[in-house]
């Protein structure tokens, strides 16, 4: 029996016409009362696709935190802001006690053929997640403990620069790749000031963008593997950061590509 799509580990039942209740798991929280916004950000992608066109899939998501989400109950609703025949935008929004603590739109679309399909450069070089020797680092928290990570280059705390790491990242418990698991590995990327600083900065993100380039075919020929991120920093000023992320198949297929602005209070 093969493993579940991650997206089926996450727990909402629709309420009502485009509203769905759950409830924050307490296994991707950061260990402070607060959730990890990679498993929001699922949430809330998981809650649209079960609204949306069948037809029409995940093209992009930008989620921004407005509050933390803290353990127990909560609520996801969504709205069509436009419903097209082959794009639609929609608004999903997080609530805890009727306060929106997360607010994100989402885009949908249908894929069709195209002439001119290109990906512009291609996968870095990484040997493989299981060769010996490579660094294991994830953090140590609860929603760290369901991750792991082989640091090809640039792991955390060790001397190197903030402008680039690359890395193998998965999940510990078997699921296969879908799109609500490129959502959560999008803010699987330590902070870019852990490296300026060389050691821990609380951080907490603001804004995440992903984009969601993968086909149906190559998700599903990742399925339990890792997939390899590539993060770039580009500036750490005035308590901000900011990176870019590539995430790739282990077949050099460009899934994903992310963008995440933070603050930090170092």
């Amino acid at each position: 029996m093969s493993a579940p799509l991650f997206a089926d580990t996450l727990k909402l039942t629709r309420s009502a016409p485009n509203l769905w209740s759950g409830e924050a798991d307490t296994l991707f929280s950061n260990g402070d009362n607060r959730q990890f916004g990679g498993w929001v950000a699922a949430l809330l992608l998981k809650a649209v696709l079960g609204s949306g066109k069948p037809t029409q899939t995940q093209r992009a998501i930008v989620v921004h935190f407005l509050a933390a989400v803290r353990p127990g109950a909560l609520a996801v609703r969504v709205t069509p802001m436009r419903e097209g025949r082959s794009v639609s935008y929609w608004q999903a929004e997080l609530l805890q006690e009727e306060s929106v603590c997360v607010h994100a739109v989402i885009t949908l679309g249908e894929g069709r053929t195209d002439p001119f399909a290109v990906t512009a450069g291609g996968k870095p070089d990484a040997v493989p997640p299981d060769t010996p020797g490579l660094g294991r680092f994830t953090p140590p928290v609860p929603f760290g403990k369901e991750l792991q990570a082989r640091w090809v280059e640039g792991a955390p705390f060790e001397g190197a620069a903030p402008n680039r790491s690359v890395f193998w990242s998965g999940m510990t418990k078997p699921n296969r790749l879908d799109a609500a698991k490129l959502a959560f590995l999008a803010d699987f990327v330590p902070p870019r000031i852990f490296y300026a600083a060389q050691k821990f900065v609380p951080s907490s993100t603001l804004s995440m963008t992903v984009y969601f380039h993968a086909t149906q075919a190559e998700l599903d020929a990742v399925g339990e593997d890792y997939v390899l991120a590539e993060a770039h920093a580009r500036r750490i000023e005035a308590g901000y950061w900011d990176h870019s992320v590539s995430f790739w198949s282990p077949h050099g297929a460009l899934l994903a590509t992310s963008e995440q602005l933070a603050l930090h209070r170092g």
